[in-house]
């Protein structure tokens, strides 16, 4: 959401391939948020996925979205963005009931039937604004690819450590880890507070951290994290601020 004075605007896009439709849902969403709403509306994937990456550069809130779109996949269509941008929220709509089985492939935050009634459209708008709200942490987009063209966002909250190796940077979340080209000085530019530098090759996410010894930093997942002799004394320093800070 992006603020203008002291009002928050929901950012929004709508996918499906009837114009009537796509305008008439545009003018319920803005009837139901007022100001408080952008939206942008799409009859094709490839115009939807043109907008969030090129023109918006994945500054988007919520997406929604035809399950089916002529004959394409709208869950495909949603782990592609989701892929690259995995704060913004989907909702799911269709008038095939048959169809509904395949959006658990992703995570949606709402399913709406066509026709779309107001009281539902309305439900879905709030849940999504409240999920956003509390959803506090910052976002992470960084630009990848070979010719740094491709941006793929990572929660902050999710992230671990980072590990530099070579020309490329692992970005470790709980279980798995992303792989980008990218300098570490380059991205500790782009992190936030909460990120601590414990080694040339290191960046430790100080709020999934269990222990730290003198030669190791021992996170939630059981990760360890090495230590550099010329760190040490920041190390100590930084996390004793940190927690005293934010005890």
């Amino acid at each position: 959401m992006i603020r203008i004075g002291a009002m928050c605007v929901l950012r929004l896009a709508i996918c499906d391939d009837n114009k009537q439709f796509l305008g008439n849902l545009k003018e319920m969403i803005e009837q139901i948020l007022e100001s408080e709403v952008a939206v942008s509306t799409h009859t094709n994937p490839f115009s939807l996925l043109t907008y969030i990456i090129d023109d918006v550069a994945g500054k988007l809130d919520v997406v929604i979205l035809n399950v089916r779109i002529k004959d394409q996949d709208g869950v495909h269509v949603a782990r592609t963005i989701l892929n690259q941008f995995s704060h913004i929220k989907i909702i799911f709509i269709t008038e095939q009931l048959e169809l509904v089985k395949g959006i658990f492939r992703v995570t949606p935050i709402y399913f709406l039937i066509k026709p779309i009634e107001q009281v539902y459209l309305k439900d879905a708008l709030y849940k999504t604004i409240a999920e956003i709200s509390e959803d506090k942490e910052k976002v992470l987009i960084v630009k990848t690819g070979n010719n740094k063209t491709k941006l793929q966002s990572f929660k902050i909250k999710d992230i671990y450590y980072i590990e530099s190796d070579m020309r490329q940077l692992h970005i470790h979340e709980r279980a798995s880890y992303t792989s980008i080209y990218m300098k570490m000085d380059e991205l500790e530019k782009e992190l936030t507070n909460n990120f601590l530098r414990c080694h040339q090759s290191y960046a430790v996410n100080m709020d999934k951290i269990c222990k730290i010894d003198r030669e190791e930093i021992v996170l939630f997942n059981n990760a360890h994290i090495p230590i550099s002799r010329s760190k040490r004394k920041e190390v100590e320093e930084k996390t004793n601020h940190y927690w005293s800070v934010n005890d």
